[in-house]
């Protein structure tokens, strides 16, 4: 009798390893793709804050900027291409609209032009002001000076109602360029070029080189510097 008895418990317990078994599955890229992991990290130049951006494969990234003086955390969501100024008193970045948010716009055939745009946040690290920008393309920085920014816009900001009617008037565009803001961050001075094709600053930050195909009023196509401390303007080249 005890034979039968073992035999019986003997078969109940493999067969509920095989329902155990049969209910696992091999991990697959798809799983992988959803786990939070770290995906880029750095340190200011004077070493005072580090900040690290995880987030998933598929889905929203955040930073986590901390003060490894104070040990101070913040949480800066939906962050994209972040980095701190050369000089250390800053930290600029992309915020990336939710993708949540994205996927509901496409279900709901949100054509691409009226689609809410990237911003970008500039982040003063000991006092901790923000100064946002809307509609933002790219940016860049001097690789060493941290005085001011460029970044290139979807679209010129409104500086009241437009009456202009006619078809033939310029529009911004992949052929044309985009409107490229310039912000010198030590005392808020601001100044937009339009048409800008390409843009970089020379090394030492001190000259922002860019080109434009002009507006036929204040630029003419050409090649321009504009000094940092004067904010002054100067052509290198026209009409080529």
């Amino acid at each position: 009798m005890n034979k039968y008895i073992y035999v019986f418990v003997l078969w109940i317990l493999l067969a509920g390893n095989n329902v155990l078994y049969a209910q696992k599955r091999m991990l697959e890229h798809s799983d992988v793709a959803k786990w939070n992991k770290i995906k880029e990290e750095q340190i200011s130049s004077d070493g005072n804050w580090v900040y690290y951006v995880f987030g998933c494969d598929d889905g929203d990234n955040t930073l986590i900027l901390k003060n490894l003086t104070t040990k101070k955390e913040k949480k800066i969501p939906f962050v994209e291409n972040p980095t701190f100024t050369w000089d250390s008193k800053y930290l600029i970045s992309l915020k990336k609209l939710p993708l949540d948010s994205i996927r509901l716009l496409k279900k709901r055939k949100k054509k691409s032009d009226d689609m809410p745009k990237d911003s970008l946040i500039i982040y003063e690290l000991l006092t901790e002001k923000t100064i946002p920008i809307e509609n933002v393309r790219q940016y860049k920085i001097p690789r060493k000076n941290g005085e001011w920014v460029a970044a290139l816009l979807e679209k010129e900001p409104k500086q009241g109602e437009d009456t202009t009617k006619s078809s033939k008037k310029k529009k911004y565009n992949d052929k044309n360029g985009y409107p490229l803001k310039i912000v010198r961050l030590m005392d808020g001075k601001e100044l937009i070029i339009p048409f800008v094709k390409e843009y970089t600053f020379s090394e030492n930050g001190s000259r922002l080189l860019f080109q434009t195909i002009g507006d036929n009023k204040e630029f003419s196509n050409g090649v321009y510097t504009l000094d940092k401390t004067t904010m002054v303007l100067k052509p290198l080249s026209r009409n080529f």
